[in-house]
């Protein structure tokens, strides 16, 4: 038996042909055809699938829901099955149950397949078990459908071997500087790496469960441009492919950043290609298409890298783009210097969203269509669009009219230690123009096309420039005569260039920590002069793990940009106080705290934890310059301004968080308790602190994953108690305050972990010059457990209690504290959503008041000792009114109370 699959017509058919698959393994136990063979009717749509058995004109093969038939075995290990099928590049794959390879349903594509692959299992679907093969099916007369007519003639492989162009894997080092990844690469047939005029280039992405093999199989691209070139219906293109899940190992959403696959694209895969084939540098030769998360990875290159490609083909997934976006990409490559298209198939549901989206490019000058294709979310559906958007959009943009228009734009680079000076020009007229640039380094002499740009050097043959300007005569048959005169900046080729680092800064407000101000770091002393709150743009999620699936953390869609307060410089990573500039190598740049987003905390195993991957983001709007020598006049520029978005790149400088000591305690019964303390920063152990114990909720109690990862010390960062001792604003007070916030284990009991608790508070207090009738606890929501605890089994160890958004304290808890006299205010949400104020916070008051008039207390005496202060929703300002503590310690004399204890 021939493996592979073999394509037979047959009249009983009805579709004309019949597919055989042959797979040969003698030792698999169970092999089974799979693929995205089942059938939809464009006049049921998605409600009913069909068979192949069942096709009739108007049916198509569609993903989103797997075909599986038993395949069967032979005497000699070979397995097969029979299916007919309509034209076109169709998907399908192998199941197999193989025990000598320990597979298990194990996904596979064909071992006879022709198709080139990336080496072992580097690519993302063969790590996620999401492999797929192709197999050509001719079209036949009896099928009587002119769409799977043309499918056949571009889908399949062109007739002529000579016409085939070729496809190879490359590995390349992304741009998180990881190896082992692969570009996939095709090269038209001909290719001549020597040609004079660079071959243009389409860069394709794939969906969120795809890799760098899936414009080549299944979507078919080799095939559909080796059959439109042949016909002349395209010029000779290259193809380049990618893989987009670098960022982690997720097997979904986790490793495919758009942001990074965006910036990876630009600024690594286009100077890693362009050096090594033959194809265009040019953005009017450069073509960027993208399916499903591909798409939406396209308007992350746009938002990000504008005036990178000159069309766009957005295949089953859009862009989304703000208003700004649509400016910036309209001032970086002119009012109609843009190609985009749009298409989704039938079966994905309608075309309002793209057709609006092609509006919005139109209303801004650009060329955009729209398209629909009898399909599914699937490659079959990206291979039909790809071939609309190549043969009838690609390379053909319309010539930009009007009048003549040239433009200039400068730029220094260095070049072996010496400074190189750049000048873009650009022709908008609708005739060639002979343009004469003149600077102090010289006179050039170029013809620039009618609607493009040239390039133009000047050699300085010096380390460094002053600023200076490039003069511009053009002259183009038909038009008067045009001057125009552009600067150059100060430059130094001696200096390393552009933003070294990004540091957040966080603080610790009264609902959690969250980044209030970024240092941005250059190579050397920044002159502040130039700098104002537009010189950068700082953005952030709008996630905040109190009230958003953990999905919006990282979706672009949930983002704003931060309200800058204050740009000055300084000599290191920190803020001052008089916003006042210090002569240093970092831009400090202060936001509002009161504005949405930027909170560092996140949802994490059932808790919350410290976010390492902060979403901050800052962009550079306008160029930065050195400090002048003499003080007087403007430096050379230190960084250009630039349309990349920067990550931080080192650690958050954490005010006050970074200030407590992170220690374990083993307790008697072989427990690690994680906790955190702080001492005045005058700490003198001959005197006696008071020390307030914070017991947070469960949310901050310690967790730690299989691969060790922990959230040590989220119980400082998540709410204000543990700070808001170390700051007169808050306490109103200018007594010194030991502070000691222990993480419980979220193990056993509440009253297992209260007695961990304890322990822990006892070893310090022997340890530390702690005043020990003045030991007071503070607690979160779920602390009170461990709270209540504590008072009733050991009374007397705590001098008073804060108790914000707390469980119940029970009629025997309540009598045990009546008993020890211990002053305790509790405070709750009357909208609490998760303890209900009536059975907590009000009930815990009420027993204990109970408790304190059967022990025959005055009200005045129980008044003294016991209080209650429930806040309405107007209190918060932010819409959480479980965390009663935000609202409390916004109150100082409830924590003097608890300092006059």
């Amino acid at each position: 038996m021939v493996e592979g699959p073999t394509v037979t017509a047959d009249p009983s058919s009805p579709t004309g042909y019949t597919v055989t698959f042959v797979y040969h393994n003698p030792d698999a136990t169970q092999v089974r055809l799979a693929g995205d063979l089942t059938l939809l009717d464009v006049d049921t749509g998605r409600t009913t699938r069909y068979q192949p058995e069942e096709w009739e004109p108007g049916r198509y093969h569609a993903g989103g829901t797997e075909f599986l038939q038993d395949m069967t075995k032979d005497e000699n290990g070979y397995w097969s099955v029979s299916v007919p099928l309509h034209a076109g590049g169709l998907s399908y794959w192998y199941r197999v149950w193989d025990p000598t390879q320990g597979w298990e349903n194990k996904r596979i594509w064909d071992p006879a397949s022709p198709h080139p692959r990336p080496p072992g299992d580097s690519s993302f679907r063969v790590r996620n078990n999401d492999v797929l093969d192709t197999v050509y099916v001719p079209y036949a007369p009896v099928q009587d459908d002119p769409v799977l007519e043309a499918r056949a003639a571009y889908e399949l492989p062109a007739a002529d071997p000579a016409q085939r162009g070729t496809v190879q894997y490359v590995p390349y080092t992304t741009i998180l500087g990881d190896e082992g990844h692969h570009l996939g690469v095709y090269l038209p047939a001909g290719y001549d790496p020597d040609r004079a005029e660079p071959y243009k280039v389409v860069y394709l992405s794939h969906g969120i469960f795809g890799d760098e093999t899936d414009f080549m199989v299944p979507v078919n691209v080799p095939n559909i441009l080796d059959n439109m070139t042949a016909r002349g219906e395209i010029e000779p293109t290259v193809v380049v492919t990618m893989g987009n899940h670098f960022t982690g190992t997720d097997l979904g959403f986790g490793s495919y950043d758009r942001l990074n696959a965006a910036n990876n694209l630009v600024e690594v895969i286009l100077p890693f290609v362009e050096e090594r084939y033959n194809v265009s540098d040019e953005r009017e030769g450069r073509a960027y298409g993208g399916f499903s998360y591909g798409g939406s990875t396209g308007g992350f290159v746009i938002a990000n890298h504008p005036a990178a490609f000159g069309y766009f083909g957005f295949f089953s997934g859009n862009p989304t783009l703000t208003e700004a976006n649509y400016d910036d990409l309209e001032a970086a490559v002119g009012t109609g210097d843009l190609t985009v298209f749009l298409g989704n198939g039938v079966f994905e549901g309608g075309p309002d969203a793209h057709n609006a989206i092609a509006e919005s490019f139109r209303s801004r000058g650009f060329t955009a269509a729209t398209a629909q294709v009898p399909g599914a979310h699937d490659g079959m559906t990206a291979g039909q669009l790809f071939t609309i958007f190549a043969r009838d959009h690609l390379w053909k943009q319309e010539t930009p009219g009007g009048a003549v228009d040239v433009s200039l734009e400068t730029d220094t680079r260095c070049v072996v230690g010496r400074a190189v000076q750049v000048v873009q020009v650009t022709n908008g007229s609708d005739a060639p123009a002979q343009v004469t640039l003149s600077s102090a380094y010289g006179s050039r002499t170029v013809t620039v096309g009618a609607g493009r740009s040239t390039a133009v050097t000047f050699s300085t043959r010096l380390a460094s420039v002053p600023a200076s300007e490039v003069t511009a005569t053009a002259v183009a048959d038909g038009y008067e005569g045009t001057t125009v005169t552009a600067p150059y900046a100060a430059y130094d080729c001696g200096l390393q260039h552009g933003i070294q680092g990004v540091v957040p800064i966080t603080e610790i407000l009264a609902y959690g920590q969250k980044v209030t101000a970024v240092a941005v770091e250059y190579s050397v002393d920044v002159d502040p002069r130039g700098l104002d709150l537009d010189t950068f743009t700082v953005s952030d999620s709008l996630y905040n793990f109190r009230f958003n699936p953990i999905a919006d953390l990282t979706d672009p869609t949930k983002r704003a940009d931060r309200t800058i307060t204050a740009v000055y410089t300084n000599d290191t990573p920190s803020l001052e106080a008089d916003q006042e500039s210090d002569r240093g190598r970092y831009v400090i740049i202060e936001l509002d705290p009161m504005d949405p987003g930027g909170s560092t905390v996140m949802a994490w195993q059932g808790g919350v934890r410290v976010n390492p991957d902060l979403q901050t983001r800052v962009l550079q709007n306008e160029a930065v310059h050195v400090w002048a020598a003499d003080g007087d006049g403007q430096g050379a520029v230190l960084a250009r301004a630039s349309d990349v978005a920067r990550a931080p790149t080192q650690p958050a400088v954490n005010l006050l968080y970074d200030d407590f000591v992170h220690e374990r305690f083993t307790t008697s019964t072989g427990t690690e308790v994680p906790y955190a303390y702080w001492l005045p920063e005058d700490y003198d152990a001959t005197k006696e602190y008071p020390v307030v114990v914070i017991l947070p909720g469960h949310g901050q109690g310690y967790i730690e994953s299989a691969d060790g990862t922990n959230n040590e010390g989220v119980q400082i960062a998540s709410d204000i108690p543990a700070v808001a001792w170390l700051q007169e604003e808050w306490t109103e007070s200018e007594e010194d305050v030991v502070v000691l916030a222990v993480q419980n284990r979220r193990t056993g009991s509440g009253t297992d972990q209260a007695e961990a608790m304890v322990e822990v508070v006892n070893a310090f207090v022997d340890e530390f010059s702690v005043d020990p009738d003045r030991i007071y606890g503070s607690t979160v929501s779920y602390g009170s457990v461990l709270a209540w605890a504590a008072l009733t089994d050991h009374p007397g160890l705590f001098d008073a209690m804060l108790v914000t958004g707390g469980f119940g304290a029970s009629e025997e808890q309540a009598a045990a504290i009546a008993a020890s006299r211990t002053p305790v205010w509790v405070t709750h949400g009357t909208g609490d959503h998760l303890l209900n104020v009536v059975t907590t916070g009000q009930a815990s008051f009420n027993r204990i008041w109970n408790a304190y008039m059967a022990a025959g207390l005055t009200p005045a005496q129980a008044t003294a000792l016991v209080k209650y202060t429930e806040y309405p929703l107007s209190a918060f300002y932010e819409p959480d009114q479980h965390l009663a503590a935000a609202p409390t310690y916004e109150d100082s004399s409830i924590l003097r109370w608890l300092l006059d204890q």
